[in-house]
């Protein structure tokens, strides 16, 4: 089925009918350009032979898709051209929920000519949890273990300003950490970080009770917002994806009120940073699927 179809379409988990409108003469113009690779793409587009992901990064000429999703057994696919996309090892794009395989669909129906990897964070983060988690899952858990040590949530600035805005932003997660989570951590004005004992311990055991989805994404979080205290409150709904941007902004947001936004650095990155957290936050969301 593909994006946008009715309810008789949606029963038919064959269609490959496009869901763009015809080529265009640029379109038509690029098709012969691409002379058998096309041709062989289309005669092939009917069966059920999966693609690979690098198969599609390496012929990104993709000038016409159909898009959609179908069940196999208990998982979902992203079906391209009637094919069944792969990730970039090359094994099947297995997905837990039909709203996974959905967004990861709308993420590839709104790729151009060529494909961006950059601009589909929810394939990113079902790939590394396929791909890369079963190997590495021992190293993901005590790198974001050891974030504790540097956590943003944990640190004051000596600026009484910026330390205030800090505590009314982190206090109330530190207390949640503490309460609900039995997670008790410290902060600090200086440069030095020590939690109570047992906090390590603590990290690893939540840690321990998530699967190899919501880890993937609960490492992405962390990255992206320096803190493993906004990421644990992202992905149980604690706060938002908005708020959270606020926070791991707090301290670029004080100097751009005291001396100016750069043009092109510091409102990018603001984007940049609030759409990464969107999209892990997102991604739980979609892994729980319907409520």
């Amino acid at each position: 089925m593909r994006i946008g179809a009715s309810a008789v379409e949606v029963c038919n988990a064959d269609s490959t009918e496009s869901t763009r409108a015809g080529p265009t003469i640029r379109e038509s113009l690029l098709a012969a350009a691409c002379g058998r690779w096309l041709r062989a793409t289309l005669s092939s587009s009917m069966h059920s032979s999966p693609v690979s992901y690098s198969h599609l990064l390496q012929r990104s000429m993709l000038l016409r898709r159909s898009v959609g999703v179908r069940r196999v057994l208990k998982d979902w696919r992203v079906i391209i051209d009637g094919r069944e996309i792969r990730t970039p090892s090359s094994n099947v794009l297995a997905l837990p929920t039909e709203e996974m395989a959905w967004g990861i669909a709308a993420e590839w129906e709104e790729q151009s000519a060529r494909v961006q990897p950059h601009t589909m964070p929810l394939m990113t983060l079902a790939s590394t949890a396929i791909d890369q988690l079963p190997q590495i899952r021992p190293k993901m858990v005590n790198s974001m273990v050891r974030c504790l040590d540097a956590d943003a949530a944990c640190f004051r600035s000596q600026q009484p300003q910026l330390a205030a805005a800090e505590q009314r932003m982190f206090a109330p997660l530190i207390r949640w950490c503490a309460c609900e989570l039995r997670l008790p951590l410290a902060t600090t004005s200086s440069l030095t970080l020590q939690h109570p004992a047992g906090a390590v311990d603590r990290a690893q055991q939540l840690l321990g009770e998530v699967g190899d989805w919501e880890l993937a994404a609960l490492d992405w979080l962390t990255s992206w917002s320096k803190s493993f205290v906004l990421a644990l409150a992202l992905a149980r709904g604690r706060i938002e994806a908005a708020d959270a941007t606020i926070a791991v902004r707090l301290a670029e947001q004080h100097q751009i009120d005291e001396w100016g936004e750069v043009e092109a650095g510091h409102d990018l990155d603001a984007a940049h940073v609030a759409l990464s957290l969107s999209a892990g936050a997102g991604f739980f969301r979609l892994l729980r699927g319907p409520r």
